[in-house]
């Protein structure tokens, strides 16, 4: 049986990560701790959403109904994505596509890149009395009707990038073009926004103000794209460290510091750049975090790993949303799964059960640069 045979086998059976999900639910962690952590964990991994206030309830509809053909299947009856390991070249993302001073946003499989000072979906008082340039939307399109309940005017500079299909297009699509070799349909929206229709990375990205033409100009495939695309899987470069931990092994570049430790959680700001952490997540680790702007800048990616194996480890994978089943992958025997791909534009974060383990261990992975060290380290995974 080949590697593709032997992956079908193993996703038909993905539905079983949903059960493991209910039973991690049943831990008997102290549900105040776990309620407060896991808060913090939703600020890190989905920090790119509307307060209730900030959207109406069609614009937050529109992103949970509009799925990702890549991706986590979005509430569908048949089984979850299979992904193909043919023997193509991995296409990587494109770095050069981001101009100096301004910072890369994914959303699946694209990526584009904004001033690194624009906000990225803030709170209520910084979409209205913040002081940047310009506003990043993710996952959900702008609302100008919203920031007028709120009594305050959006930024003349905006920029988002959405769920998009071909159907989407409608009578008002307009002529094709070409950026950066990606065809895109482009259309023109209501307030001002030119938008672009990407039918081969399943994303539709809309700009407006002076900097709208530059920040099409951006495009690109995201690094998860490059993680979790077909080919074969990526060799460990030389000079890489292999680690063992949690019943895995793994290769990091090696001159990435290693750090262990006994706590899971912390203040939501993504990972350490450059560290391999270890931690047997015994501990919960709530503390006092300053309040940091959301801009662009501060939520972009950074390269690193974490492996969390331990009782609280799992906090922080995320529960599935209503309708869904976990994307998974196989991984050197073992099954990778992630409830909800949609959001995972800096942080890979999965779950996966060495054999022999009666749970699941949690990793992070940071989705920075051209793809190419994520693939590296992800392909690396195996059983000890």
């Amino acid at each position: 049986m080949n590697d593709l045979e032997d992956l079908l086998r193993e996703e038909l059976r993905a539905r079983v990560a949903a059960a493991e999900a209910a039973e991690a639910a049943t831990d008997d962690r102290p549900a105040v701790l776990f309620a407060e952590l896991d808060r913090r964990f939703r600020l890190a991994r989905l920090r790119r959403r509307w307060t209730a206030a900030a959207l109406s309830a069609a614009a937050i509809a529109t992103a949970v109904v509009l799925p990702l053909t890549l991706l986590s299947p979005g509430g569908g009856t048949g089984p979850p994505p299979v992904l193909p390991r043919g023997h193509r070249t991995v296409p990587l993302t494109d770095t050069a596509a981001t101009p100096r001073g301004w910072a890369p946003v994914a959303y699946g499989d694209a990526q584009i890149s904004v001033p690194a000072s624009w906000y990225e979906e803030g709170s209520v008082s910084t979409a209205c009395g913040g002081g940047a340039s310009g506003m990043i939307f993710v996952g959900v399109p702008p609302d100008p009707h919203g920031f007028r309940q709120m009594g305050c005017g959006m930024k003349l500079s905006v920029a988002s990038i959405v769920p998009g299909r071909s159907s989407s297009a409608g009578p008002s699509a307009g002529r094709t073009a070409a950026i950066n070799g990606f065809r895109v349909v482009r259309m023109r929206d209501a307030h001002g926004f030119e938008s672009i229709l990407v039918p081969a990375l399943h994303v539709r990205v809309l700009a407006r103000g002076p900097l709208a033409g530059r920040v099409l100009g951006t495009l690109t495939r995201s690094p998860l794209s490059v993680v979790l695309g077909p080919g074969p899987k990526r060799p460990v470069p030389g000079g890489w460290r292999w680690h063992e931990f949690g019943g895995i092994r793994f290769a990091a570049p090696g001159d990435w510091n290693v750090e262990r430790d006994k706590w899971w959680g912390g203040c939501p700001y993504g990972i350490a750049a450059r560290v391999v952490r270890l931690s047997i997540a015994r501990q919960i680790s709530v503390p006092g975090c300053v309040p940091a702007p959301d801009t662009a800048g501060l939520d972009a990616a950074r390269q690193g790993i974490v492996i969390g194996a331990g009782r609280y480890a799992h906090i922080g994978v995320g529960a599935l949303q209503p309708g869904t089943r976990p994307y998974c992958v196989k991984l050197h025997g073992m099954r990778a799964c992630a409830p909800d791909l949609r959001r995972s534009g800096a942080l890979l974060t999965f779950s996966v059960r060495p054999p022999g383990r009666a749970k699941s261990i949690t990793v992070e992975l940071g989705l920075e640069g051209n793809g190419a060290t994520a693939r590296a380290i992800f392909d690396s995974i195996r059983p000890r």
